[in-house]
């Protein structure tokens, strides 16, 4: 996982001067970020998302779009990866706005940013035409650094897992009805929201998905007071045209939605003081064991200060394992992934 390393906010002179000079990466499996010059890498950006006027990421995508696109373009979620030739880019994420009377945003490719100190060359050209390379959905297989990424915007995933409330047709989610409405959970405590981008392997399974990343949603029945599991919905975090769902509740396994996890891990351990440890962001963790395919949730337990409504960063978070379908919580040493 990767950021940038910018100009603070609050200093107005520093974003206008400033470039980005760190990218700061760390692995996926490791529990908590370590700020150490392993994970820190020297690397020039004269536009980014703290940035002012023509060197904002925003400003210079939209500056760059015709007059088309700028009627149904919009920038996305911004990443930072390496290119084919092993250069560090920023990867901004499109959503294109699709139909007139209805409209409904869809991955519309990505704008690609160059790294390196600009130039009074590129510095008119920021100006008068924006900064960014377009690649659309269909020549992304041409750029093999951006294949089974994870370049898809939320804001277009989020919509794609919310359509399946009218599965049970157009009029199942109004009030009078319901019967198979769904959501998308959303934890109070929670600093990141569904979707969760998960590494999912589909290899042995009947069905024609990649294994790679995935936005993955945890799907439950309409109102506060249900909580079971009604579907698990992958989403290809690269842009592909498909949607994935696994129907819980028609198959009637009775697995415990996230909604429910938070309780579960309270339970399990009364003396922990739980006003200033968070259980949060449960993801799901998929094991086989005895030749069963089991579903458990991966949960954090943050420390929260007393003063603050952010987390700890500093702090090293416990790790809890609960099952689904059984609701056991196992705590794992966060030290030992290879014993998870």
């Amino acid at each position: 996982w990767t950021m940038a390393i910018q100009p603070s906010e609050k200093y107005v002179w520093q974003r206008i001067s400033d470039n980005t000079e760190e990218v700061f990466a760390v692995p996926s499996t490791s529990p908590f970020p370590r700020f150490s010059n392993e994970n820190r890498i020297p690397v020039t950006f004269s536009i980014g998302e703290s940035l002012k006027f023509s060197r904002n990421t925003y400003n210079a995508v939209v500056q760059r779009f015709g007059p088309w696109k700028l009627l149904s373009y919009e920038p996305g979620d911004v990443y930072y990866m390496k290119n084919d030739e092993g250069k560090w880019v920023e990867v901004v994420s499109l959503i294109n706005w699709k139909g007139f009377f209805f409209p409904y945003p869809t991955f519309g490719g990505v704008m690609i940013i160059d790294s390196g100190a600009h130039d009074i060359k590129d510095y008119f050209e920021r100006i008068l035409i924006g900064k960014g390379t377009y690649v659309s959905p269909e020549d992304i297989k041409y750029h093999k650094f951006l294949q089974g990424q994870n370049v898809l915007s939320e804001k277009v995933s989020q919509l794609e897992a919310e359509s399946l409330k009218f599965l049970g047709g157009f009029s199942d989610p109004l009030p009078w009805n319901m019967k198979t409405a769904v959501k998308i959970p959303v934890l109070p405590d929670d600093q990141n929201q569904q979707p969760f981008v998960t590494d999912f392997d589909f290899s042995g399974t009947d069905i024609d998905a990649y294994s790679g990343l995935y936005h993955w949603f945890g799907l439950e029945p309409v109102g506060e007071e249900r909580t079971s599991l009604s579907y698990s919905v992958f989403i290809p975090a690269d842009g592909t045209e498909k949607l994935y769902y696994y129907d819980h509740a028609a198959k009637k396994q009775g697995y415990a939605g996230v909604s429910a996890m938070p309780l579960k891990v309270i339970e399990s351990r009364k003396e922990y003081d739980w006003s200033v440890n968070k259980p949060v962001e449960f993801r799901p963790y998929i094991k086989d064991i005895a030749g069963k395919r089991r579903l458990f949730f991966l949960g954090t337990i943050s420390a929260i200060r007393d003063d603050s409504k952010k987390f700890d960063g500093s702090a090293t978070p416990d790790l809890a394992l609960i099952d689904a379908e059984y609701r056991d919580v196992i705590w794992i040493d966060v030290k030992k992934p290879s014993q998870w």
